[in-house]
Formats: C-alpha cells, structure tokens, sequence
C-alpha cells in the first residue's frame, strides 16, 4: 500500500508539472526581464549607478504587479481543476491517498512553483548587487523587502482564489471571482456609504470613505505597502496570518465538499441563496452609483435600483441554474424587492433622528469646520490631536451654522458634483467623535459663519498641514513658479528652517484666498511624505527673506516681471475660450472694449488685489509677461476691482 502511494504521489507530480509548470516557468521569465535582467542592463553602464530608486518593485512595476494579481490565480484555478471535472475528480479520489494529504500535495506544489520563481530572481538581483556599485541605489533591505511582500502577498491572493475554487464547481467561475472576493470588502464599503450618502443628508462620505477603505483589499493595498517600508510590516504579518487561515478555511470546505459539486456553479447547495441575494444586493448598489452619476436626482436612483437589481437577479439564477431559461423565476425577486423597499423607507424617513442631530453645547469639547475635503479625508486622525474651536460663543455659532445646513440642505444639493463641500465634526467631551458633510447650495456657498471660520487662526492651525509637522522631519523644499523652466531645490538646514517659520506665519496671516500668481513648494519629508504649499508677493516677509539670501528673483512673480495689463469685456462669460481669445490678442484681433495699464503704480494696485472669488466675472485681464509673446489670461469680477482701476475703466 506505502508502495501505491508513493507511486500514486510521483505520478501527481508528473501531472502538476504538465498541467502549471508553465505558469511558473511564464512567471519566472517574466520576473527575470523586469528585474535582474533589467538591473544588470541599467547598471552595466557606469554612469547609471547613481539613478535613484531604493525599490526594487521600480523595476519593471507595471509588469510585476500585473504578475503578482495574475499567476497566483490562474495556479489556483489549474492546481484544483481536477475538483471542476467529473472524471478527474472521480479518478483522483479513487488513489489510494486520504482527501487532506492530496489537498495538501496539490497546494503545496501550488506554492512550491509560485515561490521558486521569486527566490530563483531574488539570487540573480543578490549577484548584480555583487557585481555592480549599486548601493546607492538599493541595498540588502531592499532586496529582502522585495522578496518578502512578493512571497507573501502571491500566497495570501493564491490562498483567496483557493477558497473560492472550493465554493464552486467551474474552473471559470473560479478566476472570475477571485477578483471580486480579492476587491469585495474595499468595493463594497464604497458602494454601500456611497449609496447610503444618496439618501441620508450629511452622512460624512468623505470621512467614511478615506484611504483606510483601500487598505481592506490587497488589490489597492498593494503599492502603499511597496513603497512604504517602514508601515509594511504590521500589514505583512497580518497578510501571513490570513494566508494560514485561508488555507485551514480551503481545507475546512475542501473536507466537507461532495465530490460530486464538479461541474456545479456552487459547490454547497446552502450558498446559493446568499450567493443570489448578496451578488443582486451589489450589483442593485451599482446601478444606484451609475444612476446618481449620470441622472443627479433622487427618482434616477430609483429607477437605477429596479433595473440593476433586476439585471443582478436574472445573472445569479443563470450562474446557479447554468441556463438562460430563467425568466419565470420571479419569486426570490419578489422578496429582495420588498426588503429593499423596506430598507429605504426606513433610511429615508430617518427614525433614528441622524439627520438632524447637533450635540448640545456642554457635550462639545472642540467643534471644527472643514472646507478642504480631501485634506480632510487624508488627514481625519489629526483632528484628534489638535485644537479647533471650544469656546462656548464659538461652539454656539458652529451649532447655529449646522442648524442652517441641516434647514437648507436637501437631496439635490446632495447628488451634485458642482457644489462646494465643507464638513462639521464635533470632538465630544464622552471621548466619541460625530461628523456631517454637506454641498454647499448656492445660497450657503458665502454664509457669515463660514466666512467668520476661515478668517479666524484657529481654523488656519488645524486647516494647513504645516503646522502638523516641524522642521527638522523636512529633507528639502522644492520651488516652482509659472517663470520658472525648471523646480528650485532647496537643501540648506539653516535655510529650510527660516523659509518654514516663516511660511506658517504667512499661513496665519494671509488673507484665505488664493492668489493668480503663487508659487509652489512641495516639502519633502523624512519618512518620504509630501506636503504642498503655496505663497505669493503679498507674503512680504517671505519675500523680503528672499531678498536677502539672494535666491533666485524668478521664484517670486511681482509686479516688476509684468510689462502690462489688459483688460478687456467678456461678452459671454459661460463660454469664454482661453485660446480663441489669446490667438486674438497675440494678432490684434480681439474685437471689444479694452483698456491697457503700463503704470508700475498701476500694475502693483492691481496685483494686490488678484485673489480667486466664486463670483460671476465681469472682465477678462491678459498679463504681458517679460520675455514671453503670449499673455496669462484671468477673469474678475468688476467688485474685486479697486476704486482707482475701476475708474479708469469705466
């Protein structure tokens, strides 16, 4: 019998190496053109041992993240096809080999191929990092991070598409959802407070739906944890920890599984009602999405949900059934469709009071006003460490301003895409936090509250990243401005500490609109982030700094590098064409009212006064730069205007 068996085992590996031999082998070629192969052409040449790149995954990304999502799965769906046909199913059960020893054999000949590939290229990349002077591009840690998230991360995918090729009979079936299972909790987060945002007004979606959602699938995890060493390895042991308990998940099913599922769309008769209804309640969310982005109203939604659940419905029953003769079947339908009516009812009626819920006064610790929503959703945690407003007078006109949404807000202003949003959290003194978020209608867009809020330093502390941040965690500045051809670095310690002291005082000081003509400057951080800034020549203490370092005039756009200004009557401001109407200017053809200023005084006033306003623009302006044939082309308003300006014009 330990004769039979043995043979039988042999035989199983001469079969498993026909059968996915070529995945491993296709996965191994393409590894060693992206990696090894591609290192040692690059670093052949001496003059590129000082490339920058510190990842190994750099080499070749596209290819080798395309590999890492792809192979683990078509190994799974080739390594458990004997499971999907009758007769290879029948055969190999018959060998003389309990069902848990050739479950375990197949897997781990699954793994055994997935692996050699990677460590066979990770020796290759360990002999040019011999060879070559490469240390200033990448170094053992690297090469052992790479080899780490690679094995890991193919074995817990290969581990997930396992589970899914014991659920179902169909090798097919099998890589499909493999997919979904892989993208299903972060999909499904954003699909469920998506829609819910449709229905419940203030629902904080941006709060909810933050980049946290993205870490539940390793198919939008993946290159957070590639590119950030330092944070990867809680989330690698977690990934181990998973692998191991999909696999005892697979062979948990694997021994409850009837040999005769081969063939069955669901391998376990009690799944196919939560397959029906859970796949129809998905793929309802998703016309509700598809509806809301195109329709933008509340009836659209409606009709979207009908139609997809609908669609949803009819593809789980031709899945289970293997047929497409399945329109009599009606009544599952019947009961998604009267719970989900219920469901909406229920949220839309808002028993529970969510959408008009304002905390008292003396439950408020700290009360902050968002406008900068993806900030805001970025950086959520960092409203727990700072200070935002806690008197009781300012406390009571946030409240007052969040009365005002709630009062004035409805379902339209919801579905928008063009509005302005801001978000209301409440730091509770009970330790717990509750957030709103609303689209500012047009009438609320210039609140006295709002305007109040942003004007204050309280909301400039806890609305610019600056002041989350101190100097000594900055490894360099980098400068650029619309005259500049290329970015300004800035790596001087002395120099990075003043220029930043005195940018948060320009954040506190500035008045909160942006101007025409800023200049950009990205911090690059220590631990590899970035934070972006801007400043302009109203920022006098920035540019008196400047000045007196003796940097480069082009980073600064002032009044002195403009030669004139022109302005000129919009004639229908809704469909002005930046283009046509520079092509006009350049030859002389622009044919309206204009007015041309040369004065330096005159320029200087009018420069003071260019900051960006949702109003309706009364006149275009075309800024005549040193050196440059075309203008800049801006739109103002005639009330942003000064006095003196205006006068000249009228």
């Amino acid at each position: 019998m330990r004769l039979k068996r043995s043979w039988s085992k042999s035989e199983l590996l001469k079969q498993n190496f026909r059968q996915v031999g070529w995945i491993s082998l296709i996965y191994f070629l393409l590894l060693f053109f992206s990696v090894p192969l591609n290192i040692f052409m690059i670093y052949s040449n001496p003059e590129n041992h000082y490339m920058y790149s510190r990842s190994i995954f750099n080499f070749g990304l596209a290819f080798q993240a395309f590999a890492l999502f792809l192979v683990p799965v078509l190994m799974a769906m080739f390594i458990l096809r004997y499971l999907h046909q009758k007769d290879a199913s029948d055969f190999l059960h018959s060998l003389p080999i309990k069902r848990s020893h050739l479950l375990w054999h197949q897997v781990g000949f699954g793994i055994a191929a997935l692996w050699i590939p990677i460590i066979i290229n990770a020796i290759l990349v360990y002999f040019n990092y011999l060879l070559w002077d490469v240390e200033m591009v990448f170094s053992l840690l690297d090469l052992t991070h790479w080899l780490v998230i690679s094995l890991i991360m193919i074995s817990f995918i290969y581990s997930i598409s396992l589970i899914v090729g014991m659920l179902t009979g169909i090798t097919i079936i099998q890589g499909i959802f493999s997919y979904i299972f892989l993208f299903l909790p972060t999909g499904f987060i954003i699909l469920y407070y998506t829609n819910l945002n449709f229905a419940i007004i203030g629902l904080p979606e941006s709060y909810l739906i933050s980049e946290d959602a993205f870490k539940f699938s390793p198919l939008t995890d993946f290159f957070p944890i590639i590119f950030e060493p330092g944070e990867s390895y809680n989330k690698l042991i977690i990934y181990l920890i998973l692998t191991i308990v999909s696999l005892l998940i697979a062979q948990l099913l694997y021994k409850n599984r009837s040999v005769e599922a081969a063939t069955h769309p669901i391998a376990f008769q009690k799944l196919k009602p939560i397959f029906i209804y859970s796949f129809t309640f998905c793929f309802t969310l998703i016309g509700g999405l598809y509806f809301a982005l195109m329709e933008q109203n509340f009836i659209g939604i409606l009709i979207g949900y009908l139609i997809f659940s609908i669609i949803g419905y009819f593809i789980t029953q031709m899945i289970v059934q293997k047929t497409w003769r399945v329109f009599r079947e009606w009544r599952e339908y019947g009961y998604f469709f009267v719970v989900f009516t219920l469901i909406i009812i229920f949220i839309m009626t808002d028993i529970t009071g969510y959408q008009k819920r304002i905390p008292a006064t003396n439950e408020i610790e700290s009360a902050f006003v968002i406008t900068d929503l993806y900030q805001f959703q970025n950086n959520a945690d960092r409203y727990q460490a700072v200070d935002g407003f806690k008197s009781a007078e300012d406390v009571e006109k946030i409240r007052d301003y969040h009365q005002y949404l709630i009062d004035h807000s409805s379902r339209e202003d919801e579905l928008s895409h063009h509005y302005n949003n801001v978000a209301i959290l409440y730091r509770l003194e009970n330790g717990r936090t509750l957030v709103r978020e609303y689209n500012l209608p047009n009438h609320s867009a210039d609140h006295e509250v709002l305007d109040w809020v942003r004007s204050t330093d309280t909301y400039k502390l806890y609305s610019s990243e600056v002041f989350l941040i101190e100097a000594n965690e900055i490894s360099e500045l980098r400068f650029n401005s619309r005259l500049m051809d290329n970015e300004f670095v800035l790596t001087n310690r002395k120099q990075i500490t003043e220029f930043f002291e005195l940018l948060k005082e320009a954040n506190v000081e500035r008045e909160i609109e942006d101007h025409y003509f800023e200049t950009s400057v990205e911090i690059t951080l220590k631990n590899h982030g970035w934070i972006y800034q801007h400043f302009s020549w109203n920022d006098k203490q920035i540019v008196d700094w400047f000045e007196r370092n003796g940097l480069s005039e082009q980073l600064i756009i002032s009044p002195n590098h403009i030669n004139s200004i022109t302005f000129f009557e919009l004639e229908d401001p809704g469909n002005f064409d930046y283009y046509e109407t520079s092509l006009a200017l350049v030859n002389n053809k622009l044919d309206v009212p204009k007015w041309t200023f040369t004065d330096q005084s005159d320029i200087e006033l009018i420069f003071e006064h260019l900051y960006y306003h949702d109003d309706i623009e009364d006149y275009g302006m075309a800024f005549y730069f040193e050196g440059m044939a075309e203008p800049d082309i801006y739109l103002i308003n005639k009330d942003n205007l000064p006095a003196e300006i205006l006068a000249q014009i009228n």
